[in-house]
């Protein structure tokens, strides 16, 4: 049975057309700004032809009628600019429904601040669009400090990266021992050599 209602409930909003309230969702609206209503309309649309929006308070069971916003808007425009009341109390449970013909849509709750207070068109549930509070931090501290002469040298950017003379290149090592060309190491050889035939 209840498979059925639904069956029924389907194929009417695909002949009688619909419409998904896009905005307000879960949205913050101040007293005496401009806010603006936007919806999808889908299937026959045109077979509703110009809805009504109504605001309403409350629960999702217990909705209570506040006041027409405007009469007779055409499906087809998507969107209606609504200026806030400026009397209209501070609220967290607003619901906006939009239709005709006994063929009715309902918004998600929104909120209405007073005129000092914030105003963020779509607050989303994965997120927040309010500013973030920036931070800077000093790259720079007196702990950072270090006595190390390499690490405290300036570096000149438009040269390319190569270790300085003095203090990062490895010094040469000097060798004590001198070179033997090879025909004094053959002349002492043969000079030995005499010798030891007398011994």
């Amino acid at each position: 049975m209840l498979f059925k209602v639904f069956l029924v409930a389907s194929l009417l909003s695909m002949v009688l057309g619909e419409i998904q309230i896009t905005s307000p969702m879960n949205s913050i609206f101040r007293a005496g700004s401009d806010a603006h209503i936007e919806w999808i309309s889908s299937g026959d649309s045109d077979s509703l032809g110009t809805i009504d929006i109504v605001l309403m308070t409350g629960s999702a069971t217990r909705l209570a009628l506040i006041g027409t916003i405007a009469n007779d808007v055409p499906v087809q425009d998507g969107q209606y600019l609504w200026k806030v009341p400026e009397e209209l109390p501070p609220a967290k449970d607003y619901v906006l429904r939009l239709g005709a013909k006994q063929q009715f849509f309902y918004s998600t709750n929104f909120e209405v601040s007073d005129k000092s207070g914030p105003a963020y068109p779509d607050v989303l549930n994965a997120g927040d669009t309010r500013p973030k509070k920036s931070t800077t931090v000093s790259s720079t501290t007196s702990s950072d400090k270090t006595s190390d002469s390499a690490s405290s040298k300036k570096v000149d950017s438009s040269k390319p990266a190569t270790l300085s003379d003095s203090a990062e290149r490895p010094a040469k090592a000097k060798s004590s021992a001198k070179r033997v060309s090879p025909m004094g190491f053959a002349l002492a050889a043969g000079v030995t050599g005499f010798f030891l035939l007398f011994i």
